[in-house]
């Protein structure tokens, strides 16, 4: 396409927004085309309307990790409190007090209850009511592991499909899926209905955390992208700490915990069917939209003729999603795996948890600063290194409790840093024809490894460590491979050019 240099007057575009006569005048339809990027020098802000949708979709985004991270407290052992018989305490003892014991003694106990005295974070969950103690520890550990089947499964293609047809219609069904497969985790009495909802929001997760995260940055103006992505990632990390806190200090059942996170996902999901579709995938015709968010478009045609085998046959887009699927299966591996490894660092769950997600959100801000500077291959082999390098330490023995939740923190940190880079890294270096798609294709192999990860934290040390070492300084290479100059400006990118 030819570039236009024509000035955008911000006073045809205010009157394109209003619906005057003046928006039907051909020099207006013809400055829309090609000046679209230069509508946002006019400082439109958004309508209390559009703030709400915009809020709708960071929420989704939000919530479909509520689940897989407060997974664990789901399955939590609890501490319990038993009556024995008399033959098991002193004699001429009338009524046995309720002492300490654990999950093994219960079925000897003349009755039982939880021990709420003790720990703040002495659940009312899924150990209790389907008596973890007497299963399998491969039927609970098949909970997590049909989670990520899901997501498998729902990178798959339905990326692709977003590529083609839009991203609301996916995030609209993903949210509605997880939310009512959220509620539904309610009134499973049974592992078999336990795990078809967990592979149901494992499905559900990429349309709200890929296709969403696609969608919201397609909606705000690109010179706010990197902003809005360490928002994003930062109201991510409050995941795990919602829980922690929401489990401590309002309420000890699971149930209304899932049940508020259902209904506000419904909300949430209701508000996107009324949310305009991402711009980038309106039709020419609809002008007056096109405007009001201003990016160029590739009508659905084009995109119909752009395939998944793009990224074999075209030299740039292949090094870039071999790159990338490398960096995106490192850094959730090394994520997943400094989160299993915190069961066993001694001490409070509680200040453990706080500690880390407070690593995370200050890795999220240090990450917005670098990566606004310096871009993301300097970005990425920076962090990598850093977490890198607290592997090496953790592969040595040390009798501290503070040098080694120190050693944990800053592997988060840098994890976490790497993870805010990626994903916009994701949005920019691929056209808007292929970035759901290059998000599915990365978050296929990241799963798969990611899948291993709680196998491999049972090895004895400094195995774990030395994994995450070797990893993430070896990827410092493969980055250095990264052609982060493919797409900078959506508008300017087409099959054709890629």
């Amino acid at each position: 396409m030819e570039e236009d240099n024509t000035l955008f007057d911000c006073n045809i575009r205010e009157s394109l927004l209003r619906g005057s006569e003046e928006a039907k005048q051909p020099v207006a339809v013809k400055v829309q085309h090609k000046n679209l990027h230069k509508a946002f020098h006019c400082d439109r802000t958004f309508n209390f309307f559009e703030f709400c949708c915009f809020l709708a979709l960071l929420f989704s985004f939000a919530l479909q990790g509520l689940i897989s991270y407060n997974l664990y407290l789901f399955e939590l052992e609890p501490q319990y409190l038993c009556r024995f018989s008399l033959k098991d305490h002193s004699a001429g003892q009338e009524a046995p007090p309720f002492v300490p014991c654990s999950s093994n003694e219960l079925d000897k106990a003349l009755e039982w209850k939880l021990d709420f005295s003790r720990d703040d974070l002495n659940l009312d969950n899924w150990f209790t009511r389907l008596n973890f103690q007497t299963v399998e520890s491969w039927k609970i550990g098949m909970i997590g592991a049909l989670y990520f089947i899901g997501y498998i499964a729902g990178s798959t293609y339905f990326p692709r499909l977003a590529d083609i047809y839009g991203r609301k219609l996916f995030v609209v069904l993903g949210g509605f899926m997880q939310s009512f497969s959220t509620i539904a985790l309610i009134y499973s009495n049974s592992f078999v209905l336990i795990y078809i909802n967990m592979v149901i929001v494992g499905i559900a997760s990429p349309f709200l955390a890929s296709i969403g995260y696609n969608y919201i940055l397609e909606l705000i103006p690109e010179s706010f992208e990197n902003p809005v992505n360490t928002l994003i990632m930062i109201i991510d990390a409050f995941g795990s700490l919602i829980g922690i806190f929401y489990f401590s200090y309002f309420s000890k059942n699971i149930d209304t915990f899932l049940l508020i996170v259902g209904l506000m996902g419904i909300v949430s999901s209701l508000l996107h069917c009324l949310t305009p579709e991402s711009p980038v995938f309106l039709d020419k015709n609809n002008e007056q939209n096109d405007m009001e968010r201003g990016r160029t478009l590739s009508n659905v045609e084009e995109r119909e003729m752009t395939s998944i085998f793009d990224f074999i046959t075209k030299s740039n887009l292949r090094t870039n999603i071999l790159v990338m699927i490398c960096v995106w299966s490192t850094t959730s591996a090394g994520y997943y795996l400094i989160n299993f490894n915190m069961k066993y660092v001694g001490g409070s769950i509680m200040s453990n948890i706080v500690a880390s997600c407070s690593s995370e959100i200050f890795a999220d801000l240090v990450a917005f600063l670098i990566f606004e500077y310096y871009g993301s291959k300097v970005s990425l082999i920076l962090f990598f290194s850093v977490s890198g390098a607290a592997g090496v330490f953790g592969c040595f023995e040390f009798s501290s409790p503070t040098i080694i939740i120190g050693i944990i923190l800053t592997a988060r940190f840098g994890v976490a840093a790497s993870f805010c880079v990626i994903y916009i890294t994701t949005v920019r270096i691929f056209p808007s024809v292929y970035s759901a798609t290059a998000f599915g294709i990365c978050n296929i192999f990241a799963k798969v490894v990611t899948a291993l990860i709680p196998m491999l934290v049972e090895f004895p040390e400094p195995y774990p460590m030395l994994f995450l070492a070797v990893t993430c300084l070896s990827v410092c290479f493969t980055v250095m491979f990264l052609d982060e100059t493919k797409q900078h400006d959506k508008g300017e990118n087409s099959p054709e050019k890629s």
